[in-house]
């Protein structure tokens, strides 16, 4: 080989030092071979296949574990902002984060207005939009109890982050702001 230096006086004294020093391994099978069949270890056989099989699963590769499901998230009460940084929530709360989208649940029954609100949560989420608002309407209405609800339900719940009351200017205790999660 070009390039690779002879080795050294002291090198080649040092390897043949540590050569004397090495004794040679017995080979396993050659007492067996040579050893009359009274002196055999009746025993050496099967504990080579236990021990076959103890390095074969030692080296098996890993069984990988089914995984774990995630808990479905907590429900949101309005107000609640669990994860969500004080300067966000306080902002979402404050109505100074921007709208980018409404919907009104204004003459819809409540089959339609579910539909339609998951509809919408679920359009919202996919084109990355944060803060929109849900005007449910004041009074004691039925799709104002029931958008808190519908907003909780597995398939949406998971894309969202808030629920806050709306300021008065944005329909108030009529109105409802909700902060979805960023697409990842």
């Amino acid at each position: 080989m070009a390039g690779k230096k002879p080795p050294r006086d002291d090198d080649a004294a040092l390897w043949q030092a540590i050569t004397d020093s090495v004794t040679p391994l017995k080979d396993r099978n050659s007492a067996r071979r040579f050893a009359p069949e009274s002196q055999v270890d009746p025993t050496a056989k099967p504990r080579l296949k236990a021990e076959m099989k103890a390095h074969a699963a030692f080296n098996a590769p890993p069984i990988k574990a089914p995984p774990i499901p995630r808990p479905p998230p907590p429900d949101l009460s309005i107000g609640a902002a669990p994860g969500l940084d004080k300067r966000t929530a306080g902002r979402l709360k404050r109505g100074k984060l921007p709208i980018e989208a409404r919907f009104d649940l204004h003459g819809h029954t409540q089959q339609t207005g579910e539909r339609a609100l998951k509809s919408f949560i679920a359009r919202s989420y996919e084109r990355e939009l944060r803060c929109v608002l849900v005007i449910t309407g004041k009074g004691s209405g039925v799709l104002q109890a029931a958008a808190p609800r519908w907003l909780n339900q597995a398939d949406i719940r998971s894309k969202i982050v808030s629920i806050q009351h709306a300021q008065p200017r944005d329909g108030g205790t009529g109105a409802l702001y909700v902060l979805l999660k960023r697409k990842r």
